[in-house]
């Protein structure tokens, strides 16, 4: 089968599906229930699901026929504080979270300098077995790095009142 639209598309018997970036027979179309955006004829659109550089906020919306909602990002460090993988990755859809980075990562709340307040909290909560034959909730686990070269740093968890 083709591996484009273009292509796919000025075939007989071809459609694109859109939602699989595939190329299928016309028939099989009416029959898959994971097969949106269906071309069967030029002109192909330019992308089912845009990419797109954005200065300022970002909302990213999933469209029902055609998917998208997800977000990916990875690319190569360029900075001197760069640890030997060199690469950085983000990723979040409906059912994965994971964020790899090439040097330190750091996350904190926001502090307050008001009277009478504290600052910000982190939360961090695994997941919730709600059936209530045999639900149990997620594990939680924190992990220091394995050191190769023999030596081991202890983890500390501190707790301040």
């Amino acid at each position: 089968m083709h591996s484009s639209c273009s292509t796919c598309a000025t075939t007989n018997g071809c459609a694109w599906c859109g939602s699989l970036d595939a190329c299928v027979a016309t028939t099989d179309t009416y029959v898959m229930a994971d097969c949106f955006g269906v071309v069967f004829e030029p002109p192909c659109p330019p992308s089912y699901v845009q990419t797109t550089t954005v200065e300022g906020n970002l909302i990213v919306l999933g469209d029902a026929s055609l998917g998208g909602g997800n977000i990916h990002v990875e690319g190569p460090c360029n900075d001197d504080g760069c640890r030997e993988s060199g690469l950085h990755s983000l990723t979040l859809d409906g059912s994965f979270f994971d964020v790899k980075s090439a040097g330190p990562v750091s996350i904190s709340a926001g502090n307050s300098d008001r009277g009478e307040s504290q600052g910000s909290e982190i939360m961090i909560k695994a997941g919730d077995g709600t059936n209530t034959v045999g639900g149990a909730g997620g594990d939680f686990f924190i992990f220091g790095g394995q050191g190769s070269g023999g030596k081991l740093h202890p983890f500390h968890l501190y707790f301040h009142n």
